[in-house]
């Protein structure tokens, strides 16, 4: 027999292109880790945050809240959590704290900074309602309403509505009509429409279009005779009427909204003016 050959096992070398894979692998592992450690940390800060704030509120310890708010956005103003803590910021300002002013900086700040954030058209109706209702500066109120529409909030006949009220008490009648005449063209079948005729037909009849309020007052008592600004729409019809000399219609209508309706002391009174109107008219006959 031969002598067989004898085998040498050698351990194969590991190529370059092995070594720079794992190292590779190693350098993007490290970058992951470095990168989760890094976002992260705010993360954990900012739920232990909404917890303190939770706290805070549930404790009524309200400017406490509303420091720690802005603290959490400044500290990371790249999250989109940002524009949720200044809006929240702006609610307790604005409700519990009675600061409107300091509502407004929080309200137009999430705007500046997240503009595109669905928070910013919650802010932007906020600042509108604070301008109409507490500042009672309607120019601006009217601004922030028009950038609503435009901005495709979804309340539109709202928006319609409040715009007609701000130029209404800014004596602007006519742009007021317009505004609450859009909303009744283009949402007719909005919860606002009673009040809203209501308002239009008084409205007229401050202007002397007493026709005009007429009709008005008419397409509401019919149309929504359930509502309770039919009521006083009755009430308004009657006063339009007796305007116009029209006392035989006039008592028709306070008589009816006596009998449905109403039996009170004030009705009666005016009732009875109104049949001693009709008694003076024929007496002059």
């Amino acid at each position: 027999m031969g002598t067989q050959p004898t085998k040498i096992l050698t351990k194969r070398r590991k190529q370059p292109r092995d070594l720079i894979f794992a190292v590779l692998l190693l350098v993007i592992a490290a970058a992951l880790a470095g990168t989760w450690g890094y976002f992260n940390q705010p993360h954990q800060r900012i739920l232990r945050g909404k917890a303190q704030v939770d706290q805070l509120l549930s404790g009524q310890r309200f400017a406490e809240a509303t420091r720690l708010l802005r603290s959490l956005q400044q500290e990371n103003p790249l999250f989109v959590q940002g524009a949720d803590f200044l809006l929240q910021a702006g609610d307790v300002s604005r409700i519990h704290l009675d600061q409107p002013q300091r509502a407004l900086l929080d309200y137009l700040l999430l705007i500046q900074q997240y503009p595109d954030h669905p928070a910013a058209l919650k802010a932007q109706r906020r600042i509108a309602d604070l301008f109409f209702y507490r500042l009672q500066d309607y120019p601006r109120a009217i601004n922030f309403y028009h950038d609503l529409l435009e901005a495709g909030a979804p309340d539109k006949d709202q928006l319609h509505y409040r715009l007609g009220e701000a130029y209404f008490r800014q004596d602007n009648f006519e742009q007021a009509c317009i505004e609450w005449g859009q909303a009744l063209e283009l949402y007719p079948d909005s919860s606002l429409v009673p009040e809203i005729l209501y308002r239009l037909a008084r409205t007229r009849a401050l202007q002397g279009n007493v026709d005009e309020a007429i009709r008005l007052y008419q397409i509401l008592t019919e149309d929504h005779a359930g509502d309770p600004f039919a009521q006083e729409g009755r009430i308004g019809l009657a006063a339009a009427l007796e305007e116009q000399g029209r006392l035989r219609e006039a008592l028709d209508v306070l008589e009816r909204l006596q009998e449905d309706v109403l039996d009170s002391p004030a009705l009666m009174r005016r009732i009875e003016q109104v049949r001693a109107r009709m008694e003076r008219k024929k007496e002059a006959i």
